[in-house]
């Protein structure tokens, strides 16, 4: 049809992007993806030719929004960039990390308590780094919370922990996780830096 033809003749934005932008642009929208985008994101993105990446993304926007399907995909751009300066690392760009996909799905939150790192005065006291992300309100639910923690202390390494937010991972006993001790239980590091101190 239309849709086709508009791809095909390069007269649609996703035209311009080649075929490894295709595929960075396609994983970055994983976050606001419904299930089924999210399963072709998954699934079948790797075998996906040039076109059919084209496709999926400009089937993407022009769903997401039909009027302007460019400027609703420069809008996330911008969002996107800011996840990759503010919670990516040079291993992992900032949308692929739970901070940035819960920031691309639901928007800033209303609040963070951060949590730095804490060793504490005796060998077990303290606690690993922690983010708490307060939303007054998603969707339905109010008083959304998201717990990230960094228990190897790499740069910006933040991992969804516990969320009480319908669908996300929840974890009662999230709390036991933020204690050093609870940490190197499980997890012994291969030499401690902080022994002693």
């Amino acid at each position: 049809g239309d849709l086709l033809a508009k791809i095909d003749d390069g007269t649609s934005f996703v035209s311009q992007f080649d075929n490894d932008s295709l595929a960075e642009l396609i994983q970055s929208i994983f976050p606001i993806a419904g299930p089924m985008e999210r399963a072709f994101i998954k699934n079948s993105l790797k075998e996906a030719d040039e076109m059919q990446k084209r496709k999926f993304l400009f089937y993407f926007w022009n769903n997401y929004e039909p009027n302007n399907p460019e400027l609703a995909w420069k809008k996330y751009q911008v969002e996107v960039i800011k996840t990759n300066n503010s919670f990516g690392n040079k291993y992992t760009p900032g949308y692929v990390t739970d901070r940035g996909r819960i920031y691309l799905q639901y928007g800033p939150p209303n609040s963070i308590a951060d949590q730095v790192y804490e060793s504490g005065g005796g060998s077990h006291d303290g606690s690993v780094p922690y983010q708490i992300w307060h939303y007054y309100e998603l969707g339905d639910q109010r008083n959304g919370k998201f717990v990230f923690y960094n228990p190897h202390l790499i740069p910006n390494g933040y991992t969804l922990l516990h969320s009480n937010v319908i669908g996300e991972v929840n974890n009662p006993s999230w709390q036991t996780y933020l204690h050093r001790n609870q940490l190197e239980s499980i997890d012994p590091p291969q030499n401690d830096r902080y022994e002693g101190k």
